[in-house]
């Protein structure tokens, strides 16, 4: 059930534009914590695979929360979801050119990371680095515009200039990340915060994680500058039941829960007295994409056709453990919960139907399966070995592959290895982000890589020549070195000419973004490339004793984002 840290959210489906800004004063404030403080417990399902808020496989609410609190961000959505500027990172932000069209911060003086390292350029400097280079990213779209980062002033003045204009820029440097610390640390960007953040640049930090007792502790960063929260500690607690969580709220053992919204948690904990409970639309879609560089899947009847043999139904049941309000996502580039949402999904081909589109990319059935050649067709369905809602996912669309007749294993696999280019699998089942700046969210995920065209497909081109696999039991084999690289937000790795000008007009605000996103649904779907499945989603429940909680947050946050400011009423 993940979440994510975009700031910026489009209700009409257009593309921001710039916000003004206005210089604020260096002064600190000196208010200390009101008697209110103390300590808040969170229940929630398991504390998620990672602590990378930009990382599409560390996506969780977890996550989000824990990046929220602890990570600085230049921009932090407001009440209506317009970004509003967080003065204790930065006095100011603004465009300062627009031939080339150029962004300058000037960040706060004080501001530091905990161990006393100032956050400056150079962290806004590698985050880019990393956004335009590393696979399985969220969101780089904005990133791959930027062709230059430059510091003055002792690194608290940064110059960002674009190649072209950026009107979503306020989206960028969300969730800053300490250069010094990562560019050295074992695994770096997409490793180093595998299981836990170790640093903090906002107004808590990460006291310890016990992942045996499945517990995180937050307390206040003794060293951030600025107003102090109210509450001392935060503690994200595991629970392993409903019926545990459900008697911790009962007995002000946990004062909040963010939880699965499957039909036992929703019974049980709505019928706790004193408790406020609601389901939540997260900022992320389960799905599954057709890895269209796999030598087996490149033409768009092919991957219609596979996508055609599976039952969306029974994998999104699987992944909602049969939640009743299980948001199904039927369209490609907005979620359920999203404004202008409407679902474009064509009528699911027939077993017949899904047999002729893999006909005519060269695939004979026979004797109950599907043969190129005398050679069994062989796939390799991928997920996140780090996460068991979609590896159970990734497990029945590799049964309903067999069933059908292909020959279809279920991978589980470490991150790097799903959203890396050569030798990934042929089928990824993960999430994808959405909830922020429609024409980024769009361009991220369906772009080609900088530099590259992209080209035409048709929807019937002639069939591909296969390497032929080893055994039934091989993997598919890895792209050609001939394979068109493609964007680290680009999961499926489409990369087709007739939707790289639309996507770049709408991320450069040329046109508008909703209408490109209704010009494009149906051209994505001829592809074949992306299966949505459903729109995560949790059930939040709070006790009358916990005020300030909002509980209509805004979908790119969660609803711990304004912990700061929370209190909580003693027994």
């Amino acid at each position: 059930m993940p979440a994510l840290l975009a700031l910026v959210v489009v209700a009409s489906g257009c593309t921001l534009a710039a916000p003004p800004v206005e210089q604020t004063s260096e002064a600190v404030p000196t208010t200390a914590p009101d008697a209110s403080s103390g300590t808040v417990t969170v229940a929630v399902d398991d504390l998620g695979q990672g602590f990378n808020p930009h990382l599409l496989a560390d996506l969780s609410p977890v996550a989000t929360a824990v990046s929220d609190l602890v990570l600085p961000s230049v921009f932090r959505p407001s009440s209506d979801g317009t970004p509003r500027l967080d003065t204790s990172v930065a006095v100011s932000a603004r465009v300062t050119a627009t031939a080339p069209f150029t962004v300058t911060y000037v960040l706060r003086n004080a501001a530091q990371w905990s161990d006393g390292a100032p956050i400056a350029a150079e962290d806004f400097r590698y985050l880019w680095e990393q956004m335009t280079t590393q696979p399985g990213v969220v969101d780089p779209a904005g990133y791959s515009l930027v062709d230059d980062v430059s510091s003055s002033a002792g690194g608290k003045t940064v110059t960002v200039r674009f190649s072209a204009a950026y009107p979503a820029w306020p989206q960028l440097f969300a969730g800053l990340l300490p250069s010094h610390v990562l560019k050295d640390a074992p695994g770096g960007f997409t490793g180093a915060l595998d299981d836990a953040i170790t640093f903090s640049g906002s107004r808590y930090a990460v006291a310890s994680v016990d992942t045996d007792r499945g517990e995180i502790l937050l307390q206040r960063n003794d060293r951030f500058w600025d107003r102090p929260p109210a509450l001392d500690e935060i503690l994200l607690r595991r629970s392993s039941s409903a019926a545990q969580t459900a008697e911790s709220l009962r007995t002000d053992d946990a004062q909040l829960a963010i939880v699965s919204a499957d039909p036992a948690s929703t019974a049980q904990l709505r019928a706790v007295p004193g408790i406020g409970t609601q389901v939540l639309p997260l900022a992320s879609v389960v799905q599954v994409a057709v890895r269209t560089t796999s030598p087996s899947l490149t033409s768009a009847p092919a991957r219609r056709g596979i996508l055609g043999l599976l039952d969306r139904d029974v994998l999104t049941t699987i992944g909602t453990g049969g939640a009743s309000s299980a948001l199904v996502a039927r369209a490609q580039l907005l979620a359920p919960s999203q404004p202008g949402y409407t679902g474009t999904e064509p009528p699911r081909p027939t077993v017949v139907q899904a047999r002729e589109l893999l006909a005519q990319a060269g695939y004979r059935y026979s004797d109950g399966r599907f043969l190129d050649g005398s050679t069994p067709l062989v796939l390799v369905v991928g997920s996140d070995q780090r996460d068991p809602v979609a590896g159970a996912v990734a497990q029945a669309a590799a049964d309903e592959l067999v069933v059908a007749g292909v020959t279809a294993t279920a991978t589980p696999m470490p991150a790097g290895e799903l959203y890396a280019g050569a030798g990934a699998p042929d089928l990824v089942v993960g999430r994808v982000a959405v909830g922020g700046d429609l024409a980024t969210s769009m361009t991220s995920r369906f772009a080609c890589a900088p530099g590259v065209a992209g080209s035409a497909v048709t929807s019937d081109p002639p069939a591909p020549t296969r390497p032929a696999p080893t055994s039934p039991a091989s993997t598919s084999p890895a792209p050609t070195s001939g394979s068109t690289p493609t964007a680290g937000g680009n999961v499926s790795g489409l990369c087709d000419a007739s939707v790289q000008e639309p996507l770049r007009a709408a991320l450069t605000g040329t046109r508008d973004a909703g209408e490109v996103a209704a010009e494009l649904e149906p051209l994505l779907w001829e592809q074949g490339a992306v299966l949505p499945l459903y729109q995560d989603s949790a059930l939040l429940s709070v006790r009358s004793t916990l005020q300030g909680v909002d509980t209509a947050p805004d979908l790119t946050e969660g609803p711990l984002a304004g912990a700061d400011g929370w209190t909580r009423e003693r027994p």
